[in-house]
């Protein structure tokens, strides 16, 4: 097993420990939706820099939801742990006047996916605004894959425009030539 860290700020009026219960929830229902039923609960630990809180673990109950009680407002660096799942925090890349952390995902085979190994560029708010991989449909070309305009959708944001392009051996995009465009309207999640 290896672990993911995700900031998560304590603005929401919802506080931490929500913000952390949907996170843990989403992921192993994504989990589960790609590797099959799975009756082990996703384990994972908050922790913070400050002094204010201990770090504190939790799994999901019978209901499948996660409660994390009392937990103050501040900055958490939340670990969760997905059996088979590789990562790897790699350099920063800057890129249009941004530095963003870089996490590198190596999915195990029982995780269908269009790349087996992918990285994520997280921007400044914790939201993914790039992936880079080299899909196998595609016969593996190099490929930049932008997300942006996130929108709030029942509590959980998601990128509403996503734009694929090649990328150079140097990990630059080409931006001549849009290979996939992708503009998200309306969802709704049930």
């Amino acid at each position: 097993m290896n672990e993911t860290m995700i900031e998560c700020r304590g603005s929401d009026p919802s506080g931490p420990a929500q913000q952390i219960a949907r996170i843990a929830a989403l992921l192993t229902e994504i989990e589960q939706l790609s590797c099959g039923a799975n009756d082990t609960p996703l384990p994972v630990l908050a922790k913070t820099r400050a002094s204010i809180e201990r770090a504190r673990s939790v799994v999901s109950d019978e209901t499948g939801q996660y409660r994390i009680v009392d937990l103050r407002p501040g900055t958490y660096t939340v670990t969760f742990v997905l059996p088979g799942f590789k990562t790897e925090e790699i350099e920063p890349w800057d890129e249009h006047g941004e530095s963003r952390r870089r996490l590198k995902v190596t999915f195990p085979d029982s995780v269908a996916t269009h790349c087996p190994e992918q990285v994520f560029h997280i921007d400044s708010e914790g939201l993914i605004s790039r992936l880079d991989y080299s899909a196998i449909v595609t016969g593996g070309i190099p490929t930049a894959h932008y997300t942006s305009e996130y929108r709030d959708f029942d509590g959980v944001r998601i990128a509403t425009r996503r734009r694929a392009y090649r990328r150079r051996a140097d990990a630059t995009a080409i931006t001549e030539g849009v290979a996939v465009a992708i503009d998200i309207s309306d969802i709704r999640l049930s």
